[in-house]
């Protein structure tokens, strides 16, 4: 089973926790799922991806995930404070898997 945790923004800088996490699990694949407010929403560019599922959408003034990566969660943060809670899946294939 893959591990799971929360991660809460309290009108902080979104991407350091990301960058932790991603620190913390290098050899993992890390997706984010929830919702955050941001400062500025209208500065986030979400790319249409023909033939691929939305990872994340805005909604007034906050950015939706849903099982999004973490460098594009990352790259969409960029400069944002957020508020608010996003639940992290952290998904690591076994050795077994790999071979």
């Amino acid at each position: 089973m893959s591990p799971q945790k929360n991660i809460t923004f309290n009108d902080e800088d979104a991407v350091a926790p990301l960058q932790e996490l991603q620190q913390a699990y290098p050899d993992a694949d890390i997706y984010l799922n929830g919702e955050l407010s941001i400062d500025f929403p209208e500065d986030v560019l979400i790319p249409i991806e023909s033939n691929q599922m939305v990872t994340a959408s805005l909604s007034g003034s906050g950015i939706k995930f849903n099982y999004c990566g973490l460098e594009k969660a990352s790259a969409l943060l960029r400069e944002q404070y957020a508020v608010g809670t996003v639940e992290v899946k952290i998904v690591k294939l076994s050795p077994s898997m790999v071979n």
